[in-house]
């Protein structure tokens, strides 16, 4: 059987339509990604909008840990505080002296052993210092 000539060809044309399609698709796809200016616009909002959500969550959480702390430092008894309820904000209308403001509602221990519920309320400046504490209902 004599060498045939055209296999060789017709395997040559095949990787080289194989190779074309593939760049085809390969410039398609980059092309499908490409996010216009509006696109990338709207993301980095939606990504600051995350991130200032995420650092006034910490903020509250601080400030919640804080109060905690705070209760604990004056109870006879810092082992039988119970966490029951708490709250934390941002004030809408905020002063210098009141920013965020939190309340704990929790059960412990005073004086004479017997298990108490109290509700205190803790106000922060914008920078987390502590700037008031009182009883609240």
């Amino acid at each position: 059987m004599p060498y045939s000539t055209k296999e060789p060809k017709s395997k040559w044309i095949k990787i080289g339509i194989g190779l074309v399609i593939i760049v085809l698709i390969s410039n398609l796809l980059k092309n499908m990604t490409k996010a216009t200016p509006e696109q990338l616009q709207e993301a980095a909002l939606v990504q600051a909008a995350k991130a200032s959500a995420d650092s006034l969550a910490t903020k509250l959480m601080d400030i919640r840990i804080l109060s905690e702390m705070s209760i604990r430092k004056n109870l006879k008894d810092p082992e039988s505080f119970e966490l029951i309820d708490h709250e934390e904000y941002k004030i809408t209308d905020p002063t210098p002296l009141a920013y965020y403001q939190t309340s704990i509602k929790y059960q412990a221990k005073n004086s004479f052993g017997a298990l108490v519920i109290e509700k205190r309320c803790f106000d922060f400046a914008q920078d987390g210092a502590l700037t008031k504490a009182f009883e609240c209902e």
